[in-house]
């Protein structure tokens, strides 16, 4: 289940949702909101996560992703990881006042 956190944000735990059906790109992007995926217990593949990216860029929106330090796991596209739901609420929070000072 989606999250909506606020008007502004949307928090997802891919291992909830993954573990009910299968989650679509489509289902992700119904709103120009902020998007906060837990990945700790599962990681997606990187394709989906970049279309997610990509999206959240055309929308001048935060997409950030939360995976635990201790992960090694390598992608080849640059994302917003963050260890904690706290941090990852922290960093969206700072993108958002960036945006509004035209940062």
């Amino acid at each position: 289940m989606i999250r909506k956190i606020n008007e502004k944000i949307n928090y997802i735990d891919f291992c909830e949702i993954n573990s009910q059906k299968k989650l679509t790109f489509n289902e992700l992007i119904i709103t120009k909101s902020d998007l906060i995926i837990n990945c700790t217990k599962v990681i997606p593949e990187e394709s989906f996560l970049k279309k997610l990216a990509v999206h959240q860029s055309s929308i001048n929106r935060s997409f950030v992703i939360i995976i635990s330090s201790e992960t090694d796991v390598k992608f080849n596209y640059n994302f917003n990881f963050v260890p904690t739901k706290k941090e990852a609420f922290d960093f969206v929070s700072l993108e958002r006042i960036e945006r509004d000072l035209d940062y």
